[in-house]
């Protein structure tokens, strides 16, 4: 039976996927990694997938692990050896799919990025509208400058200090700060996120380097198209690196206390509008 209901959650699980569907939203999740595939609304396929985790190194230490609770909801736990150590995803049956990813809770050091990361086809980009600090991109030395609010910009290329005519701004790609919820506009369908972790980064896609601009102003991001992160990468100067430019210019630093309680990143999606 291939129909769906908003009354229950339709878990059809094959050789190396596990399908999951409801009110007219499925997701697809890959049997062995657990990572998201894609998503399909009543309008088609969303090319919506997971991507390696920021840090680069991390393995899962036991098989995926899936089940409905006694209140119908479909959830998917994967354990890894390095952040993040846990990740759960829960599928209700409104459509509304959750992601919940283990806080930080060792001590780490120099790093330059460190969350969760998704891919999206670029050229399917339409556009962007969020709530958070906006409507420049940021750095972790540059937060200034960007007001809280809500805001929106269309795609665009724009290339500072290399491109001079047709230039775009705000530029459309980089490091956003202080995300609530973000919607993109997709030529399939518009792909909403929203996060309980507060003062967190989303990275939007990989601004591409001015041919001759200097390495200290083109600081490294993750592998995925979009990330949702809880540091980012400071910049520097023209004859400066971002290091020897204070203490927000430092690479990244963790270190917690007994009795913290650290934020996990929870990201909901919302794969229901069409339009």
């Amino acid at each position: 039976k291939n129909e769906t209901t908003i009354s229950e959650v339709a878990v059809f699980e094959k050789e190396n996927t596990i399908e999951v569907s409801a009110n007219n939203v499925k997701v697809i999740f890959d049997k062995h990694n657990g990572k998201l595939l894609s998503a399909m609304n009543s309008k088609g396929s969303i090319s919506f997938s997971s991507t390696p985790f920021s840090r680069g190194k991390t393995k899962m230490t036991t098989p995926v692990v899936w089940r409905k609770d006694n209140k119908g909801a479909f959830s998917l736990e994967i354990k890894n050896n390095d952040y993040p150590e846990k990740m759960t995803w829960t599928f209700y049956e409104n459509g509304l799919l959750h992601l919940e990813a283990s806080p930080l809770n060792e001590k780490r050091e120099e790093f330059d990025f460190i969350g969760i990361s998704f891919d999206y086809p670029e050229d399917k980009c339409l556009g962007i509208k969020w709530m958070g600090r906006g409507p420049y991109r940021v750095w972790k030395n540059r937060i200034k400058g960007s007001d809280f609010g809500i805001w929106e910009k269309k795609y665009n290329n724009t290339v500072t200090g290399e491109d001079f005519n047709d230039l775009i701004y705000p530029e459309f790609k980089g490091y956003h700060a202080n995300l609530y919820w973000m919607t993109l506009e997709t030529t399939e369908s518009p792909i909403t996120i929203i996060t309980q972790t507060p003062n967190l980064y989303f990275q939007l896609f990989h601004p591409q380097k001015a041919k001759y601009a200097s390495q200290n102003v083109t600081p490294p991001f993750p592998e995925g198209d979009i990330s949702f992160l809880y540091d980012i990468p400071a910049i520097g100067t023209k004859f400066k690196k971002a290091d020897q430019l204070g203490s927000k210019g430092q690479k990244g630093f963790y270190s917690g206390h007994d009795g913290d309680q650290g934020y996990p990143i929870e990201l909901w999606f919302d794969f229901r509008k069409t339009n």
